[in-house]
């Protein structure tokens, strides 16, 4: 390092002339010293500018990651208003098929209900036609029967009466029968008398 006194020295270098062969750094002379302290300052403004443009190269390369992001993040937001969308929609249409379930539940429950109360109307209706029935039946029998036993009871007196008239008429031609046969006798017997008087 002595050799060469005017050269810029480093960090490092101190460093090496320090533990070169055990020397310390007393050893240098001032020039040295004045190099070494400028090259530290530089080394420490290079530092900075380093990090300065490393924190400018962070931001720049987040700038640029963030206007990367964008479209993917707007593509994500995208897609769930989308998804968001799609989920109302099955959301709506579930609720919509739900609604229509039960509107054909009640609209099914209505129609049974109008069939049952149509059947036991019938029913009702089929019950009091058939006691109609049954009594207009009945009703008929009755006359029927009650015709056929005025008819028969009629036909009894009818014969009754043709007998009674028969039998009067029988009865009076037995009695005139019976007058003839008295009235010739009757002559007869006034003929044998007059004979015998005679």
């Amino acid at each position: 390092v002595r050799s060469a006194p005017r050269k810029k020295l480093t960090p490092f270098d101190l460093m090496k002339a320090k533990f070169k062969n055990g020397s310390d750094t007393n050893t240098i002379d001032d020039t040295q010293t004045d190099d070494a302290t400028k090259a530290k300052k530089e080394a420490e403004e290079e530092a900075a500018k380093a990090k300065e443009k490393k924190k400018d190269e962070d931001k720049l390369r987040l700038e640029t990651e963030k206007l990367e992001k964008a479209p993917k993040e707007a593509k994500l937001k995208e897609d769930e208003l989308k998804v968001k969308a799609e989920k109302e929609a099955e959301a709506k249409k579930a609720m919509e098929e739900e609604k229509k379930r039960i509107e054909a539940e009640a609209e099914a429950k209505k129609k049974a209900e109008d069939e049952e109360k149509k059947r036991i109307e019938a029913d009702t209706q089929a019950e009091a036609d058939a006691k109609k029935k049954a009594e207009e039946e009945g009703q008929k029998r009755i006359e029927a029967v009650a015709k056929a036993e005025f008819k028969k009871r009629a036909d009894e007196e009818r014969k009754q009466l043709e007998a009674e008239a028969k039998a009067e008429v029988e009865a009076k031609r037995m009695a005139e029968q019976e007058e003839k046969k008295r009235i010739e006798a009757e002559a007869h017997a006034e003929a044998e008398a007059r004979s015998k008087a005679e």
